[in-house]
């Protein structure tokens, strides 16, 4: 296929066949959008960035759970009760710890601008592009590789147990308790990360005595991008069968 065939085969696809096409609406995916634009992105978390790498991921990992809660691949988004849920004092992660406490005096200002921007796109929601438009969007928004490593989407398991079998193939020592559980446990147990202890969730986000040749955890190993595949339309190029 030349240059102008694959341009030509491109613009017949886009902006002819397939030009009333629309991705399709993934709710796990959507939730992560909202997680990724609504909690990390356009608002004052990122200024106010937790002490560690595991803490931010436990914080990502509550916020897509509760989205997750309130996503209907019918009815959209009830962004009423994801803000209420964010924004309530009470709200912890699993070990009891309030998210607020975590973010001392920058809270006031992390609650106001994720508030703001749930506010946001409630408004676009509701008043100018409909449910299934934001689903959309949302679920393109959790599909970007800003995402692509985080707790929450269909690829996680799969990924963790690339990291675990290459970590094993190298050498490096599983963390406590699972140098002793194996392998099999941890990834059982990585099903809910949210629940594992501190050194366990740093191990997987960047494997302990790994150089640049790896072995390496999800922060920079290669399964964490999505496989890509090229589709050849013969026919476009001027192909017979």
């Amino acid at each position: 296929m030349t240059c102008t065939d694959e341009i030509f085969g491109k613009r017949r696809v886009v902006g002819m066949t397939g030009r009333d096409v629309a991705p399709d609406i993934v709710p796990d995916a959507a939730a992560l959008g909202i997680a990724a634009w609504c909690w990390r992105n356009n608002t004052a978390v990122e200024d106010h960035h937790l002490e560690t790498d595991v803490q931010m991921a436990r914080v990502n990992i509550a916020v897509t759970r509760i989205t997750q809660q309130h996503i209907c691949p019918v009815e959209g988004i009830d962004w009423d009760s994801i803000k209420n849920t964010l924004m309530d004092p009470h709200w912890t992660l699993p070990d009891g710890t309030p998210v607020r406490s975590l973010f001392g005096q920058g809270w006031t200002e992390v609650a106001a601008t994720v508030s703001a921007e749930l506010d946001r796109w409630r408004h676009l929601d509701h008043e100018v592009l409909g449910a299934q438009t934001t689903l959309i969007l949302m679920s393109i928004g959790g599909s970007t590789s800003y995402t692509d490593s985080w707790w929450g989407q269909g690829r996680w398991l799969s990924m963790c147990r690339r990291v675990i079998d290459d970590a094993m193939a190298a050498g490096p020592t599983l963390p406590s308790p699972y140098d002793q559980r194996g392998p099999q446990a941890l990834l059982v147990d990585l099903d809910a990360p949210d629940e594992l202890s501190d050194s366990v969730l740093d191990w997987l986000i960047d494997l302990p005595d790994s150089d640049k040749n790896g072995p390496r955890g999800l922060r920079m190993h290669l399964v964490t991008r999505p496989p890509q595949r090229c589709w050849d339309p013969y026919w476009l190029a001027g192909s017979n069968p």
